[in-house]
C-alpha cells in the first residue's frame, strides 16, 4: 500500500470520525499535534554537523535534551521547528564560526536525540530557556517555524539577545491548528475543539502564545525572512508578526517554500550579516 492510498484512507476516516465522533476525532487532532516525527540526519546535515561538542541539559525530571556546541565567542543559539532537529540549522555553523561566533544548538523534547515521545509549544519555549541558562550568556537568536514561536515566547519569559533572526515564523496559532486539521480531513468544527481542549490541558490560551500578542513588549532587533509562496505558514503571518514587533523587519522571497528558505544562500549571508551586527 503506497503513501498516497494510505493518505486517503486516514483523510476518509478523519472525515468520517468528524461527523460520528467528534469527540474521538478532537482528541485524535490534539494527540496529532503534540506527536512531532523524528526525521534522521541527512549526510548533507552530518557534514555539517562535524566538529561538534556534544552533551546534555536536563530538561525536566523524565527528559534531557540533546546539546551541541562548537567554537569559542559570543553564543548564537539555532532552534530548529516541529518534527526538524538541530541538524536541519547546521548549515549556518562554519559561517558563524568564520565570524568569531560560538554556536550552540539543541534537539527539542521529543525531536531528534532528545528524550520523550510527544510535546508540544510551551514545552519548546521551555527548552529554548533551559539551553540558555546552561549555555548561554545568549549573543543572538536564529529559529525556524515553530521554533520562532517558541522563541518568542522564552523571549517575553525573560531570555535575553541583542538580535534574532526568524525564517518562516508562524504567528497565528489556532489557524496553525486549523491548516493541520484540514490536511488530515478533519471536520471545520474539530480544529477549534481541539485548541479548547489543548488549552485546558497546558492551561495557557492559544491567544496568550501567539506572537502578535507578545511582540509589543519586545524590544530585540528582529530580521523576518518569509517566503511568498509558503504554503504550510503563510507569509501574512509573518507580516502581521513584523506589524507589531517594535522595529522589526521583513525580507520577502519568492519560490522558496517553507523549508528551502532555510538554505538559501541569499537568505544565509544576510542573516549572518544582521547577526554579525550585535
Amino acid at each position: 500500500m503506497n503513501k498516497s492510498t494510505i493518505g486517503r484512507i486516514v483523510s476518509r476516516g478523519a472525515t468520517v470520525a468528524s461527523q460520528v465522533a467528534p469527540g474521538l476525532a478532537e482528541r485524535t487532532l490534539a494527540q496529532l499535534f503534540t506527536t512531532p516525527q523524528r526525521r534522521r540526519v541527512s549526510d548533507r546535515e552530518a557534514r555539517w554537523m562535524s566538529g561538534v561538542t556534544r552533551s546534555a541539559v536536563r530538561f525536566d525530571d523524565r527528559r534531557d535534551l540533546a546539546v551541541y556546541e562548537w567554537g569559542e565567542g559570543p553564543t548564537v543559539l539555532l532552534v530548529h521547528g516541529w518534527s526538524s532537529r538541530a541538524s536541519q540549522l547546521a548549515l549556518y555553523v562554519a559561517p558563524l564560526l568564520e565570524r568569531g561566533f560560538r554556536v550552540v544548538a539543541f534537539d527539542a523534547p521529543s525531536h531528534g536525540d532528545s528524550d520523550g515521545r510527544r510535546s508540544n509549544l510551551p514545552e519548546l519555549a521551555t527548552a529554548v530557556q533551559r539551553v540558555a541558562e546552561a549555555r548561554g550568556p545568549i549573543t543572538a537568536i536564529l529559529a525556524h517555524s515553530l521554533g520562532t514561536a517558541a522563541t518568542t515566547l522564552a523571549l517575553s519569559r525573560g531570555v535575553d539577545a541583542r538580535r534574532v533572526v526568524y525564517l518562516a515564523p508562524p504567528e497565528d496559532l489556532p489557524r496553525y491548528l486549523a491548516r493541520l486539521a484540514a490536511r488530515i480531513g478533519f471536520g471545520e468544527d474539530i480544529a477549534p475543539r481541539a485548541q479548547r481542549r489543548l488549552e485546558r490541558h497546558f492551561d495557557l490560551p492559544f491567544e496568550q502564545a501567539r506572537g502578535g500578542h507578545l511582540a509589543p513588549s519586545l524590544r530585540v532587533p528582529l530580521l523576518v525572512f518569509h517566503d511568498e509562496r509558503d504554503h504550510e505558514v503563510p507569509v501574512d503571518e509573518g507580516r502581521n508578526l513584523v506589524a507589531r514587533w517594535p522595529g522589526a523587519r521583513l525580507r520577502t522571497t519568492h519560490g522558496l517554500g517553507h523549508n528551502r528558505i532555510v538554505r538559501d544562500p541569499a537568505v544565509v549571508e544576510e542573516a549572518l550579516a544582521f547577526l554579525a551586527a550585535a
